[in-house]
């Protein structure tokens, strides 16, 4: 892959974050029984885990830019976090930092974190140890993106925030839908107008088409997704 100088495509280093880590290694309710039983065990991982990613970081790195790091983690849900933002600081914060400070030895690469559902509480940390982007800003998890914005200004981004519901429905539906998601933010940065996670298998692929052409109408650099 060509340098950064050399393309006009940005590359992105996709990464399973520490939490869905250990959510896949355990299950949700054993996790949470042994960070309060064996933390120590809960380090031990995490320490691998961020062992492994910079080793893969820098196997990517000697041979192109890369431009993101893309965490999935899916954290959250409607009411919020799986885990409470104190256990996310003792637990997760410490080797995210970790990581990034090894990436940006490297350059400017951003971070994109997938969290799902209800996010407010997280987002503090998140900036804190060097997040980018957030998405995908779940509507029916009740995020208020207006209000996040007011809040954090341009310390991350936002991404998402369109009802992924909506594009089920008809035409002028799917076009209230992005000009009341995206009016806000019309004319200002930091923030990504996307459906707020994977397209639903009842959306007619016309629906979806439609929903790219009236998005692209705001803007030819809106996104695709």
């Amino acid at each position: 892959i060509k340098k950064s100088k050399d393309r006009d495509f940005p590359v992105e280093q996709g990464v399973v974050g520490g939490f869905m880590h250990l959510r896949n290694l355990f299950g949700l309710e054993k996790l949470c029984l042994i960070m309060f039983r064996d933390p120590e065990l809960i380090d031990e991982i995490i320490e691998n885990w961020l062992e492994l990613n910079e080793y893969i970081s820098a196997r990517i790195l000697g041979v192109t830019d890369l431009d993101i790091l893309f965490f999935a983690e899916d954290i959250c849900y409607r009411h919020g976090p799986l885990i409470s933002p104190k256990m996310y600081q003792r637990f997760l914060s410490p080797y995210y930092k970790k990581l990034v400070r090894f990436l940006k030895s490297y350059g400017d690469i951003k971070t994109i974190y997938d969290s799902d559902g209800q996010v407010d509480q997280l987002i503090p940390l998140l900036i804190e140890w060097g997040c980018d982007a957030l998405l995908p800003i779940e509507v029916q998890a009740g995020n208020d993106v207006v209000k996040l914005r007011k809040i954090y200004g341009e310390k991350i981004a936002l991404m998402g925030r369109i009802d992924k519901r909506v594009l089920a429905q008809d035409y002028k539906a799917i076009e209230e839908e992005i000009a009341q998601r995206i009016s806000f933010f019309l004319g200002k940065s930091g923030y990504v107008p996307m459906i707020d996670h994977t397209v639903p298998c009842n959306v007619p692929f016309d629906n979806y088409m439609h929903y790219l052409k009236i998005l692209r109408s705001y803007s030819p650099a809106c996104s695709t997704e």
